[in-house]
This record gives structure tokens, sequence and C-alpha cells, in this order.
């Protein structure tokens, strides 16, 4: 056979040892050479045997043996096997191309279980030199196959046989065949891909497809948190590392175009810990967005496997972007929601007190904050003033004062504009330790301003996770401070409006409801009792000669004693009755959902606390003390309407003072029930 100087590449290198790699069961470095004119010095070193060494002697060793044994494989035109000088199991398999240029498939870098001893060279030289490799040449640590001579002399066989096999076919054709197949289930597995319902599935799928379709060892999927920062393991198949460096990861996926693939010759430097086996590393990358990584580990890639692999990942990617970016539209139109219905609860709180509350417990809720807090300015303009808190003492919150001006509440009230910090350390405007109290070093604070006048300060800390806040935190908060703002200023309104009416139906002396307001009272009892069918009792009485007694006290003594009949009142009837100043020293009580005999209990127990009680000179009455007279109607027998009702327990209180004083009457003539000292 005519030769020509040189080594040259078949055409089909990467078919073929694809092929083979994928029908051998022993694992080692495979790799193909022409050589057009087979001489020694043409003969290549292998330089994928995994030893380190690849000077003098052990290159000059490798290159004998090398030679010798890919020169027996020709002549004998079967595979031969040899030993390195250390003692690293090697074999060549011949072969010979469309071009009829001789071939030879090699393969290396296995170890033998049982090897023999090395015969005496000056490679011993190298081993005593670097204690830290094994006879191999090899690191603590790093992977190499094994295998018996037996085992190696059968893969060298075995390879041969492949050789035959796929030489009699049209190589090319295997090719498109093979490059068709996996486009089929490249096709499959994407229209599956878009089906998934979350990035768990998604990522699942990937890592399961990669790894059968490549027989890796392992595969493993990294993706953003919701911070953007920092990355996650999603999905690890195999054997997968359990540590990874975020830092040097980042800077992978900066320094590379996106979605290509990355070849990591050692993986440890962005997987600390991890054995020294090579990796191909891919961003997942959705328009400009870097949504994580993916790692493959333990294959042999073709250039068209890369292809695939890219072409995947980028339809991975983009449904990793659509899930992300409908969770986070959902995640929006929640809080969205929310923040309507939190408005909506607050519009109905008609207490400031209540009102603050609530304001920051919602808006912890609606930020998932642990810790929270509202300030108002106070009236001097001033100073804010902590009126609520989420996660401090209330004895401590009711004592919290902050100077405008003054520490971080304090400026955003006096110059009203919001802070969003995300690390308190870090942070230009704050540049400060982070305070004892607080978990994390971010948090929110947000002026509540009304016709641009700010009247407090709204701040939030501590979120779920120990994540920082962002802008959309900071948005949402926004524009609820808008609204709490302007409710605050209602509930102001409210409560002044209920101060004043209850003023209007309060009576300036003894502090209990006034007449107006038992009109009021009566219609409303009228309504709900005859709507339901129900009884109700109002009692009318009358201090027994009151005009006698105000004479000898006098017209102060005559106040404080309505007074403390107007507090005993109070405390002699029920929660649920309402006592009123009917005028002069009458008082009228209203009994709801009560029947004539059941007020009874309560009428005396009002007689006789009154009866009881010392009054300053009360001895010189003609009773010896001071009394009342009491007069008892029922709805709806005794009266259907307020007025009717009325005039009968009058009418019953009249034949109280004519029959004797202190004493009750109950307005159903003729019979006269009495209780207390008959008296003259």
């Amino acid at each position: 056979m005519t030769v020509t100087q040189g080594i040259s590449t078949p055409v089909y290198p990467e078919h073929l040892l694809e092929t083979i790699q994928q029908q051998l069961t022993l694992s080692c470095r495979l790799s193909i050479h022409c050589l057009e004119n087979p001489s020694e010095e043409n003969v290549p070193i292998h330089e994928t045997c995994g030893t380190a060494q690849h000077e003098p002697p052990c290159e000059e060793g490798c290159r004998r043996r090398l030679h010798e044994a890919v020169f027996r494989a020709i002549e004998e035109q079967k595979p031969a096997v040899f030993r390195c000088p250390e003692g690293i199991l090697n074999f060549a398999a011949p072969f010979w191309d469309e071009r009829n240029r001789i071939c030879c498939i090699l393969g290396a870098g296995i170890r033998e279980n049982s090897p023999a001893e090395p015969s005496a060279n000056p490679v011993e030289r190298f081993r005593e030199a670097d204690s830290s490799k094994d006879a191999t040449g090899l690191e603590d640590g790093d992977l190499q196959p094994s295998a018996d001579l037996e085992e190696v002399e059968s893969a060298a066989e075995t390879v041969q046989e492949i050789l035959l096999s796929v030489l009699k076919k049209n190589p090319y054709a295997q090719t498109l065949e093979k490059s068709t197949g996996q486009l089929r289930t490249l096709t499959d597995v994407t229209a599956e891909i878009e089906q998934c319902r979350d990035s768990e599935q998604v990522s699942a799928l990937i890592a399961e497809f990669l790894v059968v379709l490549f027989n890796l060892s392992a595969v493993i999927v990294l993706l953003v948190d919701e911070t953007g920062a920092d990355f996650f393991v999603k999905k690890a198949l195999g054997q997968a590392p359990e540590e990874f460096n975020q830092g040097a990861i980042r800077k992978v996926l900066n320094e590379n175009p996106p979605g290509r693939v990355v070849p990591i010759d050692d993986a440890r430097s962005l997987f600390p810990g991890e054995r020294k086996r090579p990796a191909l590393c891919l961003s997942l990358v959705d328009g400009e967005r870097h949504l994580g990584l993916l790692a493959l580990f333990g294959g042999s890639f073709l250039a068209r496997d890369q292809l695939l692999i890219e072409l995947l990942t980028g339809r991975a990617a983009a449904k990793l972007g659509r899930l992300a970016w409908e969770d986070q539209s959902r995640i929006e139109k929640g809080r969205q929601e929310r923040l309507v219905e939190m408005i909506c609860t607050l519009s109905l709180v008609k207490t400031r007190q209540e009102l603050f509350r609530q304001t920051v417990d919602l808006a912890a809720d609606l930020l998932r904050a642990s810790r929270g807090s509202l300030m108002l300015v106070d009236v001097t303009g001033e100073n804010l003033v902590m009126v609520a808190a989420r996660g401090m003492s209330e004895s401590l919150a009711k004592n919290m004062t902050v100077r405008i001006g003054t520490s971080i509440a304090g400026r955003v009230a006096n110059n009203g504009t919001p802070l969003l910090v995300a690390n308190i350390e870090k942070d230009r405007r704050i540049a400060t330790s982070n305070r004892p109290r607080f978990k994390t070093k971010s948090f929110l604070s947000v002026p509540l301003a009304l016709r641009d006048k700010t009247i407090g300060v709204l701040n939030l800390a501590d979120k779920e996770g120990e994540n920082p806040f962002n802008q959309t935190d900071l948005d949402l908060l926004m524009t609820f401070a808008k609204h709490v703002a302007s409710m605050t200023e209602r509930a102001e309104i409210f409560e002044n409006a209920d101060q004043m009416e209850e003023l209007a139906m309060t009576d300036p002396l003894t502090g209990i409801y006034n007449r107006r307001f038992l009109e009021r009272r009566l219609d409303e009892e009228l309504s709900r009792s005859s709507r339901h069918k129900l009884e109700f009792t109002v009692i009318l009485l009358d201090l027994d000669h009151f005009k006698r007694y105000n004479d000898l006290v006098g017209h102060l003594g005559g106040d404080r004693a309505l007074q403390k009949s107007a507090e005993l009142l109070l405390h002699s009837a029920r929660d649920m009755d309402i006592v009123t100043r009917f005028g002069g020293e009458e008082f009228c009580i209203v009994l709801p959902a009560t029947s004539k005999r059941e007020s009874i209990f309560v009428a005396d127990r009002i007689r006789r606390a009154i009866e009881n009680e010392p009054f300053p000179q009360e001895k010189n009455l003609p009773s010896e003390n001071l009394t009342v007279s009491i007069g008892v109607a029922t709805f709806p027998k005794d009266g259907d309407t307020a007025e009717v009702l009325l005039q009968s327990a009058d009418r019953a209180l009249y034949h109280a003072k004519e029959t004797g004083r202190n004493r009750i009457v109950l307005s159903e003539p003729p019979t006269s029930v009495k209780f207390g000292r008959q008296l003259g």
C-alpha cells in the first residue's frame, strides 16, 4: 500500500467513536488516529491516557510501547494491549478508512486491578518527587477506570468487532439516521416541556432526558431565587455535587455567551468538593434575564450533541421564563386583590386606634414582614409618636418618640421621601451597623402624606425568609400608605362626630344618657321587639322629697346627690339595660327583652341601693333617708308606642308616690304590687 508521510483524521471520527462508546461496557478514554506514514515518529502519544506525566522518561516510554502495540496490531490485523511505564493499560485496534489509510482506535487510561510488578525505570523518581500522586500519576480523588487485563483484551476485541460492523455500512447514513432520531426525540421532549405546569416539572424533565440520552453520571439544575442574586438547587440526578460556588457560577455565566455550551475541564472551581471530572455548563437565559445554570457531568459530547443540548436548554429556558412571568403575575394579582381587601377592611374602621393597629398588621401581612410600626406627627409638629407596632412590646411602643429630622423614620418624615434599604450596613444613605433587635438588614420606611403634608411614617422590617425588600414591595406599600393617610383623616372626623353626638346624647351633670337618647333608643327597641315579638320594660323612677333635700344641702349638694344616684343606677342595672336621666330628679331605665315579672328584681335592687346608700343630711327628711319611687310598664301590654308606654310608667310612678313612696308599682291596674315600707 502506498502511503505518504503525515497524520490525518478520518472523515467520520465522531460517529465512529460515538458508536464504540455506546456499545463498549468498559469505561476508557478513546481517540482515533490515521497514519499515512506509520513510522515511530508519527505514532502519536495518547494524550488522554489519564496520567499527569508527559515529560521524559514517561514520554519516551509511552512512545516506544505505543509504537510497538500499534505496529503489532497492524501487522497481525487484530487488537494489541500494552502497559505504559506508569502501569496503565491501553490498547490499539487497527482498521482501514474509506480512503484505504491505516487507522487505529486507541483506548487508554485503564487502571489494572492487579498490576504487575513495575520494572525498575526512571519513572520511580517522579513518584518519589510527588507523594500526592499514586502509581498512575493521578492526584488523590481523581477518577480512573479500572479492569483486569482479560477485560481490557476483551474490550479491545469488542472494538475490533464494532469496527468491522460499522465500516461495512455507510457512515454518513448512520450519522444522519442517528441525528434524525435525536431531533425527533428533541421534538417530543420540547412538546412535553410545553405541557409542564411549574419549574419543578421542567427541571426534572430536562435532567432525566439528558442523563438517559447521553449516559451521564450526573445532572444538576440551579435556578436563581426570587431576589435574582443567588442560586439554589432545583433538581439533581445521579452523583451530583452537593455544594456550589455562587460567585464562580455567576462569573462563568457573565463571561460566556448565554445558552451556549461551556466546557469545564475541572468542575471543582464551580462545585467545591467535586471530584476531578469534566463538565458542560449552560446558562438558562430568557431574553436578558438569567434564570439559572445547567451542569452536565461524566459524558462525552460530539459537536452535534452540544447543539442538541443548546436547543433543549433554550426551549427549557423559554418555558421557565414564561412560568416565572406567570408566577410573578399571579403573585402581583394576588397582592393587588389582597390590597383591595385590606383597603375595604380599613374603610369600615371608625376609631383611629383600631385603624392604626390594623394598618400595621395588614401592611406586615401584605409584604410578609414580622416587624412593623406606625408613627404619627404629634400636635407640636416636631416629633413622631409611635401609635401602633408589631413585633415590639406594647409598653415600649407607647413610649417611643422620635424627633423629626433625626433617625431613619425622622428623616423620612422630614423629607417626605420613601426609603428602601436592602442592606443597612452597605447602603451609603445609612451606613451603620444593623440594629440588634432586627434579624435582617433590610427595611422599608414610607411617609404618610395628606395634601402634601407628612402626617406620619409607616415602617416594615424582617421580611419572611430573611429576604431583602424590593422595588415591588415599596410600590405596593406606597399605594397602601396613600389610602391609610386619607383614612386616618376620615377616622378622626368620625371620632370627632361621635364625640359631638355623645355630648349631645349625654346629660352633662350625671354623665349618663339624656332624654333625647332615650327617645331614639325607645324607637329602636319598639321596632326590634315588634319584629321579633318580644317584650321589653320601662322603669321610671323619682327621688322622694328631693326638693326638700335640695333646700337642706343646697344646689351643689343636690347635684352631688343626683350624680351619686346615677352611679348607683348604673351599678344596679344590667349591662344590657339603658340608664337615662329623664329630667330633674327623675330617671328612666329601658330593659330590653325583659318581661314585667323579670323587671321587678332589677327595680327592687335599685330601690334598695338608693335606700341603703348614705347621703348628707338625709336624716332631716320625713323618711329620715333619701329613697326612690318606681313605676313599671311593659311593651306591648301597657303600650305599643313610646308615648303610651311612658305614660303608663308615669301613672304607676304617681301611684307609688301617692301610696307612700319608696316602693315599686306595676302599671296594670287594679292590682298594685308593693315592695318596701308602708309610708304615710
